[in-house]
């Protein structure tokens, strides 16, 4: 229900935005048929380009054209957050999250385990510092290299 209405909201939003800019645009052109009307016959001076005349996009050559991107960029992004609600999707930084040390304790754990089996596998006891039972020197029965 909150997106239908959220999109009723930004319809009637953009309709009242919409109506304000007919309005200006048909006051600028009353106002601007009243002048033609006082201003009196005669020749037009020219448009001269000047020190003033600027090619390219706002006057800032191909990086005016960085402006108007942002911008867009800035208004989809501000419409994304009114209708969804914010960064969803992108996590929320280490405290939802195991943390950033997280792989290190999964890496002890895995290495216990497989030091574990080994010695389940010689048939010792990985706590005792001797090698009872580790007699042939050759490959253990987990499949690992020679000693």
């Amino acid at each position: 229900m909150r997106p239908f209405i959220s999109v009723v909201l930004w319809l009637v939003f953009l309709a009242i935005l919409g109506g304000i800019g007919v309005s200006i645009y048909n006051a600028g052109v009353s106002a601007g048929l009243a002048q033609a009307g006082a201003v009196a016959g005669g020749a037009v001076a020219p448009y001269v380009y000047g020190w003033g005349f600027h090619p390219g996009f706002l006057g800032f050559g191909f990086l005016g054209l960085l402006f108007p991107i942002l911008f867009l960029f800035l208004i989809f992004g501000l419409i994304r957050a009114a209708m969804f609600g914010g960064r969803r999707g992108w996590g929320h930084g280490w405290q939802a999250g195991p943390g950033p040390d997280a792989w290190r304790s999964e890496r002890d754990r895995h290495l216990a385990d497989l030091h574990r089996r080994m010695h389940e596998a010689e048939g010792t006891d990985p706590g005792r510092s001797g090698s009872a039972g580790a007699g042939s020197g050759g490959s253990d029965a987990a499949g690992g290299a020679p000693r």
